[in-house]
């Protein structure tokens, strides 16, 4: 009782929209936690959702075992969902996971151990699929999609599976309603130029479920190239979307190659649907990233912020000369730095 009596209250922020059947499966995970009942609360912001789950969470709240606090509001927003989270929470550390995922056991417990050391501002843990059921989720598992590990530059920040001291927050504004993708790497770089460290828990980890069908994955993929790329008009000394655009069409042209090979080879392969379907599917990623890449540079709005105009120094440039740098490091045309003796 006294170690319990030591743990910070947590608030744990889920938005959701019309997703009514993706509900019951996460919040039943969220009540299992080991962490103490009394020392968390689970904070649901309903976005305009129109699919009945206003009404099944008034209804489940009854019954629900856990301290359950639905909050429903006129559509704004993934970013003013999860604000409006924040400003209701009462959690030292606010913990953000979405509809379509299943916390393990001990996520909470192994989040908040973490913030012991005052420097800390965020923590976030492991991403793992959800055992797939489709080979649009198999892809999406084998590639690593939503991998942490792959934005640990600023700090492991999608909301999927992060958490902040709740101060922090305030101090940062929040996210960015501005941003309706990207806007958890932009809060964990703000987070990070206020001189806060974050801390990857690979112990603490959730079950995400990918997009099952090939529609639902295409859009998906249309919506993140387009969402990283908005980052470029909110941080123009950093990200320049043109040098992720130019490589694109060739690994298009190199993928179509592979689906001869690949078509033929199948029968001896594992997986031989799989197998067959992988450049197909690379091609169609790459495909979704220039269309939204160039959607989003010719037609997307401008930023209604305050642009950031300095450089940040935990990401690497981007610019013509490292470009070119990597693409000779690629093709091998680069000799190797020989290590001093």
């Amino acid at each position: 009782m006294k170690a319990d009596m030591e743990k910070p209250f947590v608030s744990v922020v889920v938005p959701t929209y019309n997703r009514k059947s993706k509900l019951p499966e996460c919040l039943e995970a969220l009540a299992a936690q080991s962490y103490p009942k009394e020392l968390y609360e689970v904070i649901v912001i309903s976005d305009g959702s129109t699919d009945g789950t206003n009404e099944y969470l008034q209804g489940y709240k009854g019954t629900a075992p856990l301290n359950l606090i639905p909050i429903f509001q006129d559509n704004q927003g993934v970013s003013a969902a999860r604000n409006t989270g924040i400003r209701k929470a009462r959690g030292e550390i606010v913990c953000f996971t979405d509809d379509d995922c299943i916390a393990e056991r001990d996520w909470l417990a192994n989040l908040v151990k973490n913030y012991s050391d005052e420097r800390v501002g965020c923590v976030g843990g492991i991403i793992k699929s959800y055992p797939p059921s489709s080979l649009v989720e198999k892809y999406a598992d084998k590639k690593k999609i939503l991998s942490q590990e792959n934005f640990l530059a600023c700090g492991p920040a999608i909301t999927s599976n992060t958490s902040y001291r709740r101060p922090v927050l305030l101090e940062v504004g929040g996210f960015d309603p501005d941003l309706s993708i990207s806007e958890d790497g932009d809060l964990c770089i703000r987070v990070k130029l206020k001189g806060y460290s974050s801390v990857y828990a690979r112990d603490a980890g959730i079950f995400h479920k990918h997009r099952a069908t090939l529609k639902g994955f295409v859009v998906q993929q249309h919506k993140w190239s387009a969402g990283r790329s908005r980052l470029s008009k909110k941080y123009p000394l950093q990200f320049k979307p043109v040098y992720k655009l130019i490589p694109l069409p060739p690994r298009i042209a190199l993928a179509m190659l592979r689906i001869p090979y690949r078509v033929i080879t199948s029968p001896f392969s594992g997986d031989p649907a799989y197998h067959a379907a992988e450049p197909v599917f690379d091609i169609l990623t790459y495909a979704c990233q220039v269309l939204g890449i160039l959607s989003d540079m010719t037609r997307g709005r401008p930023y209604e912020g305050q642009p950031y105009y300095s450089r940040i120094d935990f990401f690497e440039e981007e610019s013509l000369s490292v470009f070119l740098k990597k693409a000779l490091r690629k093709a091998g045309l680069k000799k190797q730095a020989t290590p001093s003796k």
